[in-house]
């Protein structure tokens, strides 16, 4: 938590500390104590904390707090209190829980709702909380006779974009290697992902980098056993700089045309062009550093 106490939860019913901390508790250094009555009945598979400073705790229950507050395998908990956080997290006639929930810097909330029936496929359903509701972005279906749900981690990157990891060779019609990363559309990240098994956790590092860990045995073709990190190597500066065709000039829309003439394959006009991967991810031609070009001209990061 924001002040330094600990959180811990998951199925059991009460600490050594004693009653009332219900599947939920906090550490405050010396001793336990509980949040408002804990979670009145199932279990908690997830924790995420708002840029406010509230805690959003997920899994599969349908009470908190005490008196009981009627939820939907999510509720919130702003320090005095807790609060249901719509009702769509549920798949009727079906055994489902929240694997996982992670906050955006904006102050928006995702959540992954893994659907057990009895016998697999098991599916998932990724969605955004957008303050008011939950909207889905990503509908998997597992595959047949697989002990794994197709989405299992998710974590939000510093620009607000959006990670899910787990069993997956794509994701709404993007070819994506157990990884993939959405800002509105879904992205793959690198040529192949990860291969050889499933990602379980994700968190993202003090230098922005995401962290992946797992089941699989290599990242992009690289041999990476159960850990990967992605991001910029160190020595590296990201994006090459706007000015693609090297006259002085920019932010200026001829470095775009310019870009998008060498793009396609014609010679660069003023003999000075860098080169078309423009986000340094050593694929290219790649669409990709197209659209890194047209963000970081714009503003954005690259």
């Amino acid at each position: 938590m924001p002040n330094g106490d600990l959180v811990a939860a998951g199925v059991f019913s009460q600490n050594l500390g004693g009653s009332g901390m219900a599947h939920i508790a906090r550490w405050n250094g010396s001793a336990w104590a509980g949040l408002g009555g804990g979670i009145g009945n199932g279990t908690v598979y997830a924790l995420a904390l708002l840029p406010n400073g509230d805690l959003v705790a997920a899994g599969s229950f349908t009470l908190a707090g005490s008196p009981a507050v009627p939820v939907v395998n999510a509720a919130r908990w702003n320090g005095a209190a807790w609060s249901a956080l719509g009702t769509q997290l549920d798949i009727a006639g079906n055994d489902d829980y929240v694997a996982d929930v992670a906050a955006f810097p904006d102050g928006r909330l995702a959540a992954v709702l893994n659907k057990y029936p009895a016998n697999p496929p098991y599916d998932s359903r990724l969605y955004v909380w957008n303050g008011t509701s939950w909207n889905i972005v990503a509908t998997l279906l597992g595959q047949a006779g697989l002990g794994v749900a197709p989405i299992h981690a998710i974590t939000t990157m510093p620009d607000n974009s959006l990670v899910a990891a787990g069993y997956f060779a794509s994701i709404e019609g993007v070819a994506a290697s157990s990884v993939a990363r959405w800002d509105g559309a879904w992205h793959r990240m690198g040529a192949s992902g990860l291969q050889g098994g499933v990602a379980l956790h994700t968190s993202v590092a003090d230098s922005g980098d995401l962290l992946l860990g797992g089941g699989f045995v290599s990242a992009d073709g690289d041999v990476s056993a159960f850990f990967a990190a992605w991001g910029v190597p160190a020595g590296c500066g990201g994006c090459d700089g706007i000015d693609f065709n090297g006259d002085t000039l920019f932010p200026d829309t001829q470095d775009i045309a310019d870009f998008l003439a060498v793009f396609a394959g014609a010679p660069c006009p003023t003999g000075a062009c860098g080169d078309v991967d423009f986000n340094n991810d050593n694929l290219f031609p790649d669409t990709e550093d197209i659209a890194a070009l047209l963000r970081v001209f714009a503003g954005g990061q690259c």
